[in-house]
Formats: structure tokens, sequence, C-alpha cells
């Protein structure tokens, strides 16, 4: 399963877009698709991802945290703290820049899971960020665009 890229005009595009809601959190496509979005997130090493990072334009996210594995179906923010905290972060759709990001320190998040129930997760530290910025690509918001500052790490060529 290919990630969809920044560097790639047409996957950046995309990526800009807000994202559908689901209609039927139930249908076997959306299980399906978590397994596969669950496999990507492993496979590339991340703690979260967004179903429109593999060319999905639904409001789905996955995320995982100290061995805790999250499946948000049309996720908002319900609440939050007013307390921001900077904080790095990087993602699989921007591979080799990190950038200090202010988000709210704590989140109230509600969505729906693979069974249509409400799920409300409050979250601090850093499984909010994780949350939050997983929020933000289903609104066509990449975390490059609310970076304080942004820098390179190790690129392709030196791996």
């Amino acid at each position: 399963m290919r990630i969809l890229s920044i560097f790639d005009k047409q996957d950046e595009a995309f990526l800009r877009q807000k994202t559908q809601e689901v209609k039927d959190p139930t249908d076997p496509e959306i299980r399906k698709l978590i397994e596969t979005m669950k496999d990507a997130m492993k496979k590339n090493n991340g703690v979260g991802l967004a179903a429109n990072q593999i060319g999905k334009s639904w409001r789905i996210f996955i995320a995982e945290y100290q061995n805790q594995f999250y499946a948000f179906i049309n996720p908002r923010i319900i609440k939050h703290s007013r307390k921001i905290v900077l904080g790095e972060e990087g993602c699989l759709s921007v591979p080799y820049i990190v950038g200090i990001v202010p988000r709210y320190e704590k989140i109230v998040i509600e969505g729906r899971d693979l069974n249509n129930n409400k799920i409300k997760i409050k979250a601090s530290g850093t499984l909010a960020r994780i949350f939050q910025h997983e929020n933000d690509h289903l609104d066509g918001i990449i975390f490059i665009d609310k970076a304080k500052e942004l820098y390179q790490v190790k690129s392709a060529k030196n791996d």
C-alpha cells in the first residue's frame, strides 16, 4: 500500500482536500480499509494514519500509542484545553521532515467504531498530539502548515 506524499503534486492536491463522512461504519469495506491502514502504518513505523494518506477520501484515522490501537470513524474534537504546547512531529506523507508544532495539551475526541458505537476519549500529551495530527489530515491540513520550525532529517540519499 503506497502512502501519498506531498512531494508528488497529485498526491498533495488529494491530501489537501477535506474527506467525506462515512455513511455506514459497519460496511465490510471499512473494516478491510482499517486493516490495510494498520498494516501500512506498522510497515512504515508510523504512530497514526489517515485514510486520505492511502488515497481514500473518508473521515477515518487510526493510531497506536503505548500498545493501544485506536480506530476513529467520523472523528471530531469536541473539547480542548486552553493550554497549547509545542512538540516535534513528523508525518509519513512528509518524509524526512520534522517540525515543531503547537497543539492543545488536552482534547476530547469522539467518533464511531467499526460497530457504529459512539466512542469518546479524553487524551493528553502525546496521544492528544497524535489525534490532532491525524484529525487535521481529514480536514486537508498537513502538520507543515502549522509548524513553527521545520527541519530536514536523514534523507533517502543517506539511507
